[in-house]
């Protein structure tokens, strides 16, 4: 619900001047995984949730996306998680390596996402997870 509240006060703020909203949730929501169900449902409804208030909300000049991020980094205990393999790779480490740090690459994508430049932006999900789960 907190995501909708978010959306619901977002809309009240930029409604008439327009303006930019990212979501952020994890990555990991885009493959599921054994265990996490309550989460990856959260994660799935949250992104639906963003692209359906892209569309719907884009005629005002409001922006929506959702950023993937590595869950871990804000929920440890999906570090332990059954995720699925990668099928190419079996479990290998993010193809860069390790995931972005929230206060760097991901801030700065976040930043990039709400300001002028990505102004041709909305309704998208951008993977920040280091490359770990790569999806169309």
């Amino acid at each position: 619900m907190g995501s909708l509240f978010c959306l619901q006060a977002a809309h009240a703020a930029l409604r008439e001047r327009g303006g930019s909203v990212v979501l952020i949730g994890p990555s990991e929501s885009l493959v599921g995984a054994s265990g996490q169900v309550p989460l990856m449902t959260l994660a799935e409804g949250q992104r639906s949730l963003v692209k359906s208030a892209a569309r719907q909300w884009g005629c005002l000049g409001i922006r929506l996306n959702w950023v993937g991020v590595a869950g871990s980094h804000y929920a440890p205990a999906l570090a332990q998680a059954a995720f699925p393999l990668s099928p190419e790779l079996g479990d290998p480490p993010p193809a860069l390596g390790v995931a972005p740090e929230p206060d760097g690459a991901v801030a700065d994508a976040v930043a990039w996402l709400a300001g002028d430049a990505a102004r041709g932006v909305t309704g998208a999900s951008l993977n920040l997870d280091g490359g770990d789960w790569m999806v169309p």
